[in-house]
């Protein structure tokens, strides 16, 4: 293989280029025909795997509501131990943010309500938490997924209401 160079030497050298082997070649998709048809399969796969993974995770929401509602009770204990709301926060914020992705935004809405709560008041009102603890284990035995439900609508749309309220309320 000869390669001219960009700017013509005097001496008029020419050299020869080995490519190094390329490993990602030959890992790479070989379209055949056009992308769509060729990508379809690979698509399939990956929608298979994601609701297999919702599926799995199903059983992990329960755990997780059980978790929230034991480290409720110890922060309503001793309230004033800055580890026990922060714990209880982890917990909420990570349901929060996996719900939507385990099919459950519901409870996705309810979490994130109540991390709200806790990330903008100091000293949140045990009651609100209670009822955001309470709405999450209803959703999860009444096995609504999602606010198409008008009660489920209902309830957690109140207690985003209320979160607001008490939010502007410990604002100076």
């Amino acid at each position: 293989m000869r390669i001219i160079p960009a700017k013509p030497r005097r001496d008029h050298d020419t050299f020869t280029v080995i490519p190094a082997p390329d490993t990602l070649m030959r890992k790479a998709l070989v379209v055949e025909g056009s992308y769509e048809q060729s990508a379809l399969p690979a698509i399939r796969r990956a929608e298979a795997a994601a609701k297999r993974v919702r599926e799995q995770a199903r059983d992990t929401v329960p755990e997780e509501i059980e978790r929230i509602s034991q480290a409720f009770a110890e922060y309503r204990a001793k309230p004033r131990m800055p580890d026990r709301h922060a714990r209880l926060f982890r917990l909420v914020h990570d349901l929060r943010g996996t719900a939507a992705g385990f099919d459950q935004p519901l409870i996705g809405r309810i979490a994130q309500s109540m991390a709200r709560l806790m990330t903008h008041c100091a000293a949140p009102s045990h009651a609100l938490l209670g009822a955001h603890v309470d709405a999450l284990r209803a959703a999860l035995r009444e096995g609504a997924r999602d606010t198409r439900n008008p009660l489920a609508a209902e309830l957690a749309g109140e207690l985003e209401r209320r979160t607001q309220d008490a939010i502007d309320k410990s604002r100076p």
